[in-house]
């Protein structure tokens, strides 16, 4: 025979599992919304083919350098590995 104590405590018992229960739903709703925001964030932090800029071929490229008239003081320099005087430094400029 049930005692009032018994079904108090039966009681408690589902209570908890209850409130454990939608504990959990909640958590897993959380996280599908996280998910899901995330996923719909994804396209503007991966840029597309189309954002990214053309790539220069070698010959391009070098002749950018040479026509660029601070690169093309430092350039042959670099070339040598050597480094440029003190008093020619930008730095110091």
């Amino acid at each position: 025979m049930d005692t009032t104590q018994d079904r108090l405590a039966g009681s408690q018992e589902l209570s908890h599992v209850r409130s454990e229960g939608e504990a959990h739903i909640e958590w897993e709703k959380g996280a599908e919304i996280r998910a899901t925001q995330f996923l719909k964030a994804l396209p503007q932090a991966v840029p597309s083919e189309r954002d990214t800029p053309p790539a220069l071929s070698i010959s391009e490229l070098r002749h950018s350098q040479e026509t660029d008239p601070i690169i093309r003081e430092v350039l042959p320099l670099i070339q040598r590995v050597r480094h440029p005087p003190k008093h020619k430094s930008p730095r110091h400029m």
